[in-house]
């Protein structure tokens, strides 16, 4: 077995602390080693093979002593062996607690000296125990066992770390000692092959026992400038899907919301955090974004951005919200929505829809609704959110779709309405669809055409024709309908720059009539409802 050759391959790296040139020292002398014993177990191998029996091997633990010129020489030289491991060990055992223990892995008094200037005294007291506990044991053949399951288990991380560095090009990862990346992974897969041809439940102990370690530093949190190589994978991994994105045309069928929430500060608008988490529930992505307008020279060098990132991100940890965070500094909201809208995210991935809170002021209604002009222009889809603090969305069990059927706006407010209610949330919401129509005449076709309707794109809810009340406006027949609605999706038609103020001053009298609402003006190039 060539196994107990390679055992000590890593006591050059313990001892790198004692080393002149460890950058050197460690290669060299370790390839070196491996050569010299590769030679010698070699050629015992082929000794043995041509002067020993099958059944001896098997049934003489001592058959070496048997054929050797001077067989005094081989218990001599198994006890030489047995000192040297013993003495690679004290030296190399207690330095890599140590170092562990430098790298707050272990805890910091291993690393204590205890008056030594060289000597890590309580890790030798550490390892000392350890291994005195286990000789007292008595069973050595299971300790060896166990040993060789470590032992294998540690080679087979550090070539699968060795291989997936390589494989995923990490700039940062740069060896002395190159090798093929295939050529790690084949080691990592040796190690393990290995150890489950020696024992299965032992291979899978010593799995489980790796993996709690990780989980247990993985709590601890700790900041190392080492790092670890997932970053790397998962960079890599996203980096080939974007590419691949890239080169795919986007197909409607597999249409997503992928959502910038112009959040503001999170603290103040949660609301608009529970929507876009909400939206991105649908299997897409949200991305919350802060705007600080302001002298964008003076406010750049602040470090108002990454604070602002900062609290955002603690903010959407503490509601248990998955999305990105972000901040930028702009001259004023407007032109940085546009901006923001216009180059945020990849090519192939680019944001496709923008939701916004509901303007307070009648000023800033006109320039919303300019922006939500431009916006679909631009071919996104916008999304504004009016809440009401009072009744908030009440039960979230209903949904209420206000269907005009002269536009898409109705595709997207059915597929938001759907995706909303898939949510943990709103879950066993009813969706109900709406319409105005003139007469009983009309109610009746109105509301087939609105059930195949949902037939078709295989969405569950109900339908209702409604007809307004005599004198009642269309502000008002909606708000009577939807009174019990704890979600009302209404659409947006696209504004023509003279026909801003009217019907800014027009939508906000339906909102202020209704509880919370969702206004949806569709980009109109997706048949998000075509199946």
């Amino acid at each position: 077995v060539f196994f107990p050759a390679v055992t000590g391959i890593a006591v050059g790296a313990s001892m790198s602390g004692d080393l002149k040139d460890p950058g050197k020292n460690i290669p060299r002398g370790t390839l070196a080693s491996i050569v010299f014993t590769a030679i010698i177990y070699f050629a015992a191998t082929y000794w043995i093979g041509v002067n020993v029996s099958q059944d001896d091997l098997v049934n003489k633990k001592m058959a070496m002593r048997d054929i050797a010129i001077w067989g005094d020489l081989i218990i001599l030289g198994v006890w030489a062996a047995t000192l040297s491991s013993a003495l690679g060990s004290v030296m190399a055992a207690p330095r890599t607690l140590q170092a562990l223990a430098y790298d707050r892995v272990m805890p910091r008094f291993v690393a204590s000296q205890l008056g030594s200037k060289t000597e890590p005294r309580v890790a030798v007291i550490v390892t000392t125990t350890i291994a005195v506990t286990i000789i007292w044991m008595g069973d050595l053949e299971a300790v060896a066992t166990i040993l060789t399951m470590f032992f294998l288990n540690s080679y087979g991380i550090i070539n699968l770390s060795a291989g997936l560095e390589k494989l995923v090009g990490n700039p940062s990862y740069r060896p002395k000692f190159n090798i093929h990346w295939s050529l790690s992974l084949l080691g990592a897969l040796g190690c393990y092959s290995a150890m489950l041809l020696i024992t299965v439940p032992f291979t899978l102990l010593v799995i489980a026992i790796s993996f709690f370690v990780f989980v247990l530093l993985e709590r601890r949190k700790m900041k190392t400038d080492f790092g670890d190589v997932r970053s790397g994978l998962w960079f890599s991994v996203a980096r080939h899907s974007l590419l691949r994105l890239e080169d795919k045309e986007q197909e409607i069928k597999n249409w997503r919301p992928n959502v910038i929430v112009f959040a503001g500060q999170t603290q103040k608008r949660e609301y608009l955090c529970d929507m876009g988490e909400w939206l991105a529930k649908g299997k897409g992505i949200v991305s919350f974004v802060q705007l600080i307008a302001g002298n964008t020279s003076e406010l750049a060098g602040s470090g108002l951005r990454d604070a602002g990132r900062r609290q955002m991100r603690a903010a959407l940890k503490e509601r248990g919200i998955s999305g990105f965070a972000d901040c930028h500094i702009v001259s004023d909201f407007d032109g940085g929505a546009l901006s923001v809208a216009q180059s945020y995210g990849v090519s192939g991935l680019e944001p496709n829809t923008v939701l916004m809170g509901y303007a307070k002021s009648e000023a800033r209604h006109q320039a919303q609704f300019k922006l939500v002009r431009t916006l679909a222009d631009l071919k996104k889809s916008v999304l504004i959110l009016k809440y009401d603090p009072v009744k908030e969305f009440g039960n979230q069990s209903k949904i209420d779709i206000w269907w005009s059927g002269r536009s898409r706006n109705g595709e997207l407010m059915l597929m938001l309405a759907h995706i909303i209610s898939r949510h943990k949330s709103w879950d066993g919401a009813k969706i109900r669809v709406l319409q105005i129509v003139r007469n009983e005449d009309q109610a009746g076709h109105t509301e087939d055409n609105l059930k195949r309707t949902l037939e078709n794109v295989r969405v569950r809810g109900e339908v209702k024709a409604v007809i307004p009340e005599s004198g009642s406006s269309i502000a008002e027949t909606i708000a009577a309908a939807s009174a019990d609605a704890d979600l009302t999706i209404v659409g947006m038609r696209m504004p023509e720059n003279t026909d801003i103020p009217a019907m800014a001053a027009a939508t906000d009298e339906l909102v202020r009539q209704l509880g919370s609402v969702l206004l949806v003006r569709s980009a109109e190039v997706e048949d998000l409802l075509g199946n």
